[in-house]
């Protein structure tokens, strides 16, 4: 699935980030500290250019030239101190937040949903349905901070996919009960795998907890550059 190059770069890559001990984004919302993602990402040769995106539970380094994405767990959130009573004239305010760790990670560690989420992607790969998720593997481990190398994938909203008129009316006219994700995917699910394949995944998954088909919004699953459908963020969210 990677080259040699491809493990060599993103080990690099992986070996220049050093990410805090306790790291997360503020609060409920998305904002996350990235200057130190930037800093390793520049330093690391033949990466080129590359961007950041982060969620609630993850952030990614994608590069343009490779066709795989680094993805960091992200341990907890800072929560703001509502205890906290600045003094007069104080202007420090370190202790207006506190870190709150996540601790419903369906994996060894419970605060990392990268590794809960390669952990559902093996399963279902060991099922037989690893044609719907991006390949994903434990890339280098330190300190306890662990870093995951992930086929890259495109989200659905940034790509036009073709699929017949038939699969489209499949897609539109299944029952309830399998109707995940868009239309559009589900109908190059079909065109690409076959009706059945997507029944018998969704029938698989449902006897398994349903976990992976609970969070899917649009940023969430998507197409290789080829136009094969995707599921490329299963973990959830639990905290």
């Amino acid at each position: 699935m990677f080259s040699d190059k491809d493990y060599a770069v993103a080990k690099t890559l992986a070996l220049n980030i050093d990410v805090p001990d306790d790291y997360g984004p503020e609060d409920d919302g998305d904002y996350l500290y990235t200057d130190c993602i930037y800093e390793g990402a520049r330093n690391t040769a033949d990466l080129g250019n590359f961007g950041v995106e982060n969620g609630i539970s993850k952030v990614v380094v994608i590069p343009d030239d490779y066709n795989w994405v680094v993805k960091i767990p992200l341990n907890g959130r800072w929560i703001r101190n509502y205890d906290f009573e600045p003094q007069e004239g104080e202007e420090d305010e370190d202790d207006a937040y506190c870190f709150d760790s996540y601790c419903w990670a369906d994996a060894p560690d419970d605060s990392d949903y990268c590794w809960d989420e390669m952990l559902k992607i093996q399963d279902a790969e060991k099922a037989g349905f690893g044609k719907l998720f991006p390949h994903t593997e434990l890339l280098e481990e330190r300190s306890g901070k662990r870093y995951y190398i992930q086929e890259r994938a495109n989200p659905s909203y940034g790509f036009d996919s073709h699929s017949s008129a038939d699969s489209l009316k499949k897609a539109e006219e299944m029952d309830p009960s399998l109707k995940f994700c868009s239309k559009t995917w589900r109908a190059a699910v079909i065109e690409q795998y076959g009706e059945d394949f997507w029944t018998r995944f969704c029938e698989w998954n449902k006897e398994h907890d349903g976990s992976l088909l609970t969070d899917m919004h649009s940023a969430n699953y998507g197409y290789r550059d080829d136009g094969s459908p995707v599921i490329f963020d299963v973990s959830g969210f639990n905290d």
